[in-house]
């Protein structure tokens, strides 16, 4: 009797052992869920198979041993059952494999909150660039409205461009003096970056880049989602002055500037 428990104990040892193996093989690193449960699947079938054979063998032990016996000749007996049980298992196993990849979300934490492996389950996407132009007067600000649709936003960087005047020339020798601007984003649901200020060098173009950047912690993450107002401001434009002023040459006026306001974002998107 002691040897009927062997076959138990072999399942209850290497079962857990197997199904472990294939958990992290199939499912944590190869995201592969559905051929998880397919192989556990292709198991039982191949279980009733053995009991099938095992019974065809137990009926023919008890006709050899007692000839009265009244040998089982049912379905569960035959051969061919067993064989079109065996021929299920590639089926199913085919079906597991077709279903694809799914994103592995990790274990659950304390509080039931999900771990997301962004770097591993998702792909870090680029969006834009979406380019504006405008013109904004010395001492004023342009708000600058820029809508992102995508979800499980990283990170929005503007940069600002402008290209200064050259030096006035006529009736004597000016130099352009370098303008000013500054920059700051408000996010769309509170909080915001900056401001950043910067200023081009004589006669070159201008440019200052600003980034925000958020911490996705749920999925979907939409924190980043929205309208962001940026808002430009021309502290300086840059008067042209006089390089030599024996003439009683006057100071010439530069009211503001021209600027390109690119706007690219990075957000993440779940791998296929």
């Amino acid at each position: 009797m002691g040897a009927i428990f062997i076959s138990t104990g072999v399942g209850i040892v290497l079962g857990p052992a197997i199904m472990g193996i294939w958990y992290s093989s199939f499912v944590e690193s190869a995201h592969m869920p559905k051929l998880f449960g397919t192989l556990i699947v292709a198991v039982g079938v191949l279980t009733f198979a053995s009991f099938i054979l095992y019974n065809r063998w137990i009926n023919k032990l008890a006709k050899e041993e007692d000839p009265t016996y009244q040998e089982d000749t049912s379905m569960w007996t035959k051969v061919v059952t067993a064989m079109v049980a065996l021929l299920i298992i590639p089926v199913v196993i085919g079906v597991g494999y077709a279903g694809g990849t799914d994103t592995f979300f990790g274990e659950e934490e304390e509080g039931g909150v999900i771990e997301i492996n962004w770097s591993r389950d998702y792909d870090l996407m680029k969006g834009g660039p979406i380019v504006i132009t405008d013109y904004t007067n010395e001492g004023e600000e342009s708000v600058v409205p820029v809508k992102i649709e995508d979800e499980n936003i990283k990170s929005v960087t503007c940069t600002l461009t402008w290209e200064d005047e050259p030096d006035a020339s006529g009736l004597g020798s000016y130099e352009n003096q370098p303008d000013n601007f500054e920059i700051e984003i408000d996010k769309p649901r509170g909080g915001h970056t900056g401001p950043k200020s910067g200023q081009n060098q004589h006669g070159q173009q201008g440019s200052i880049s600003i980034r925000a950047e958020f911490e996705p912690n749920e999925e979907p993450f939409l924190n980043g989602t929205g309208t962001y107002n940026v808002t430009i401001t021309c502290t300086d434009a840059g008067d042209q002055q006089p390089q030599v002023n024996l003439l009683g040459l006057r100071t010439i006026a530069d009211n503001g500037n021209d600027w390109e306001l690119s706007v690219e974002y990075e957000y993440y998107q779940k791998k296929e």
